[in-house]
């Protein structure tokens, strides 16, 4: 099969939910995972290869005591999931469907579904037993607890598999099927405890020397899908991301993944001040460039996002934190701060993806934008490297092997 795939081949995957030979088993069904081991090495969950999975919901309890004998420690604007874990990834048979930093996987959930995935804490002064009805908001940066004492911590985000930038067939022509392959698993990438601190805050923090730190995988199933064909072809929705750092103004380009068909980019951007502050207002002239044309832009990235806090429903949520609040304020940062996303479906039909095959006729795709000079309006501060992500939503043909 030719890099761009068939226009025709997928389309029975997206077919009616219904299945009448499967009887009681086409409701929507659900199950929790093993917990993977939190340490130095990544873990692997490995997934139960007799389903297709929907979505997978991953929730983070955390429990560590904090002693520190001065100043004043705080929680990273990341919150806690992405501190101690900023990598996950989802492999099946090889291929890597999911490649995500748990909070670029937050902002997604965002414009996704229009509501704050979960994000609490709690303090006490003796050591907890978890519980959410005892947890209050995480709206932002919170400050550490009383040295001596214990914080805890739980935090969720979904990874979606169907397809949650399409409609109707687009959306569930690309559930995982896992029936027929060799290993599916889920890998973590873990950072030290001592992570957790906001960057640039430097107090020096004695963690516990075992924390509590768990992570439920719950896997929504359709296990009523037709079992493919050997040979039909099927789409994952594959997401990866890539980072680029920046010292001053320039005009920039990253260079984006080609070969499959490009539904949307996610743009993250972090000042380079002491706390690496996210910020929107920084970029300039985005554009999406294939063979040297702009598809979208130039525009800016704090334009991009101000269309998609009101294509997605968004705007109940910015009142957590006022819109315009710095990551020192005391009601932290907005839920989507530092963050925009281009969509490149139109009507959320699949077919209108960007398909970036040679085949096709595309040689090149690039991000490119300007980043802003270290004075004057919406300057940018190059203490550190400014730092852009660019997170892409692909959709990835590949033939079914049975």
């Amino acid at each position: 099969m030719a890099d761009n795939g068939s226009p025709s081949a997928p389309a029975k995957q997206g077919r009616s939910v219904y299945n009448p030979a499967a009887g009681f088993l086409n409701a929507e069904a659900r199950r929790t995972l093993n917990a993977p081991i939190f340490g130095a090495a990544p873990s692997s969950v490995q997934m139960s290869r007799d389903t297709t999975i929907k979505r997978m919901f991953l929730k983070l309890l955390l429990v560590t005591q904090v002693t520190y004998s001065s100043g004043s420690p705080a929680t990273s604007h990341q919150g806690v999931f992405a501190r101690i874990c900023p990598r996950v990834e989802v492999n099946v048979g090889g291929r890597v469907v999911k490649s995500v930093n748990p909070h670029i996987g937050r902002l997604n959930n965002i414009l996704q579904t229009g509501a704050l995935p979960l994000r609490g804490y709690q303090y006490t002064t003796a050591a907890p037993t978890l519980t959410r009805n005892q947890l209050s908001w995480m709206a932002g940066v919170v400050a550490y607890h009383t040295t001596t004492h214990f914080m805890s911590f739980q935090e969720g985000f979904e990874l979606l598999f169907e397809n949650p930038w399409g409609y109707g067939g687009s959306r569930s022509m690309t559930e995982l099927d896992i029936r027929d392959v060799s290993s599916a698993d889920i890998w973590f990438y873990w950072a030290p405890i001592t992570n957790l601190q906001e960057d640039g805050v430097g107090a020096s923090v004695t963690y516990s020397t075992a924390p509590t730190v768990q992570i439920i995988p719950q896997i929504v199933e359709n296990r009523a899908r037709p079992r493919p064909q050997n040979g039909d072809v099927l789409f994952d929705y594959v997401e990866t991301s890539i980072t680029r750092t920046y010292t001053g103004q320039a005009t920039n380009q990253i260079d984006l993944q080609t070969g499959n068909y490009l539904m949307g980019c996610g743009i993250y951007t972090n000042d380079g001040d002491t706390n690496l502050t996210p910020k929107e207002w920084l970029l300039t002239q985005c554009s999406l460039m294939v063979n040297g044309t702009a598809i979208q832009g130039p525009i800016s990235q704090q334009d991009i996002q101000d269309e998609n806090i009101t294509r997605y429903s968004c705007w109940d949520l910015m009142g957590l934190a006022d819109i315009n609040a710095t990551i020192a304020s005391t009601t932290g940062v907005h839920p989507l701060q530092g963050f925009a996303h281009m969509n490149f479906l139109r009507n959320g039909d699949w077919n209108t993806a960007i398909n970036t095959s040679r085949a096709s006729g595309v040689d090149s795709v690039k991000l490119q934008f300007n980043t802003p000079l270290s004075t004057g309006t919406d300057a940018a501060t190059y203490t550190n490297p400014l730092s852009v992500v660019a997170h892409t939503h692909e959709l990835k043909p590949f033939a079914y092997t049975r």
